[in-house]
């Protein structure tokens, strides 16, 4: 796309605005940013949204008496160079491209294009591209469709959602027994959309989805005979390289009270799906410390090593599979686990920043957990230094 817009840009030497999107004086033709894709007939009848088939059922024509066609840059090209400079797109930006207006459509029509021919991976990535530029509807992978939103629909409304297929892909958060939070695909790309499109009729929703969260009563059971207070941070920043990303800070604080401070008392506990505590029977020396070597024994060390440690305990580490980092402290009265969690920037819900943090894998009937399933590489400390960094937040 970057190569497309390079060529077009020598080719007419007029004005081409930062968002890469070619303007004119009465309005844009063609959009090439995914995020503002731009819908206008060559007729001059605007569409309300995306064409859901790439192609209407007369042939399109390259028209070039046409008065938007002739302010548009790219458009001032013979129908083959636009073709050769479109061999850089990808399958799915091709797709979208002829989309864009009837004259386009017919440069690019030797090539076939059609929504309904892409695979599914590949058509899952359209429709998350689509959906960047409509704010009233998100991707759905489940049905492989656009749901429109429900302002209802927030990652503490476990049970909310347009889509008839619920539950789908959500990274459960807050594992102590009960369900506490949901953070779900659409709740960080519908949280990162409004965000970047800065549509104030969306703000509401907007503040709905970054909502701190906050639950006392957890614990003083059966299951963790300590009492827990547990709490949700999400905020929207910009990394060093302008990526606008979710970030999540969950804490868990255990109180002491009644109860001896130590790891068997603070129950089973997972805060991705690659780190837990408690999840076997090591700490009283039935296991044959095989686990000991894996992964998902980062967090119960550090946890062990705290306790263990008491007045001087604190501990820091990270997930080796995931952008996960925590913090373990502890006092005399209580301990405290701070998480703090990349969500990435905004993508398909296929993509590795996603699908790192969702237990049931990236493909039907796969499995992320522990030493299973995807991998994305992170610089320890790193989701926590982005999260603290005041100067680069947005939200």
């Amino acid at each position: 796309m970057e190569r497309l817009n390079q060529i077009s840009h020598h080719a007419s030497p007029n004005r081409q605005n930062q968002g890469g999107s070619f303007s004119q004086d009465q309005g844009d033709v063609i959009s090439l940013h995914p995020g503002s894709l731009s819908l206008q007939d060559d007729d001059d009848s605007p569409r309300s949204r995306l064409d859901p088939s790439p192609y209407t059922q007369d042939k399109p024509s390259f028209n070039m008496r046409n008065p938007h066609n002739q302010e548009c840059h790219i458009l001032q090209l013979a129908p083959e160079l636009i073709s050769s400079i479109t061999d850089h797109l990808s399958l799915i930006d091709h797709v979208l491209l002829s989309q864009t207006c009837r004259s386009l459509r017919a440069a690019l029509s030797k090539r076939h294009l059609n929504a309904d021919r892409l695979s599914r991976d590949e058509y899952i990535g359209y429709l998350a591209t689509r959906a960047r530029g409509l704010p009233d509807e998100w991707m759905c992978e489940k049905c492989m469709t656009l749901h429109p939103i429900d302002e209802t629909d927030t990652p503490t409304a476990i049970n909310r959602s347009s889509c008839p297929l619920m539950p789908h892909s959500l990274a459960r958060l807050g594992n102590l027994g009960r369900e506490q939070i949901h953070i779900c695909h659409r709740h960080i790309q519908l949280a990162l959309k409004y965000t970047r499109l800065r549509h104030h009729e969306y703000d509401s929703y907007l503040k709905a989805l970054l909502e701190p969260y906050h639950d006392t009563g957890v614990g003083l059971g059966a299951y963790i005979p300590l009492k827990v207070h547990y709490s949700a941070y999400p905020r929207v920043v910009t990394d060093h390289d302008g990526n606008v990303k979710f970030l999540l800070l969950s804490t868990w604080r255990y109180y002491e009270g009644c109860k001896e401070m130590l790891l068997r008392s603070l129950g089973y506990h997972q805060i991705c799906p690659h780190l837990e505590w408690n999840y076997c029977n090591c700490s009283k020396g039935f296991c044959r410390g095989s686990c000991r070597l894996g992964y998902c024994h980062v967090l119960h060390a550090a946890a062990e090593a705290v306790i263990d440690a008491r007045r001087d305990g604190q501990r820091t580490g990270a997930c080796p599979r995931c952008p996960t980092d925590f913090s373990i402290q502890i006092t005399s009265e209580y301990m405290d686990l701070y998480v703090w969690q990349d969500f990435g920037p905004e993508c398909s819900p296929i993509d590795l920043a996603w699908t790192v943090h969702y237990y049931d894998g990236p493909c039907e009937g796969s499995l992320n957990w522990r030493e299973a399933g995807p991998t994305l590489d992170h610089r320890p400390g790193s989701a926590r230094k982005l999260y603290e960094s005041e100067s680069e937040s947005i939200i």
